[in-house]
């Protein structure tokens, strides 16, 4: 899936989210049922800071998320 610069209907089955982990570490089928909440990784951008040190800084990436009217199917 890519993300544009204009509203676009992105529909995701059930079967193609990741397994979750219940509280007694145990698999957990992506069905819909009984959904406690979703997470979306959206990474950052890093630079090395000073150049040449080796030490990695996060800095804004150029671009934003909007999500509106999440419903499921």
């Amino acid at each position: 899936m890519f993300v544009t610069d204009t509203w676009t209907l992105v529909q995701i089955a059930w079967s193609d989210f990741t397994d979750g982990v219940g509280t007694d570490n145990t698999s957990v089928t992506a069905t819909g049922d009984e959904v406690a909440g979703i997470t979306l990784l959206v990474y950052l951008e890093w630079e090395e800071d000073p150049p040449g040190s080796d030490d990695w800084t996060p800095v804004p990436a150029a671009y934003g998320l909007v999500i509106d009217d999440i419903s499921f199917y």
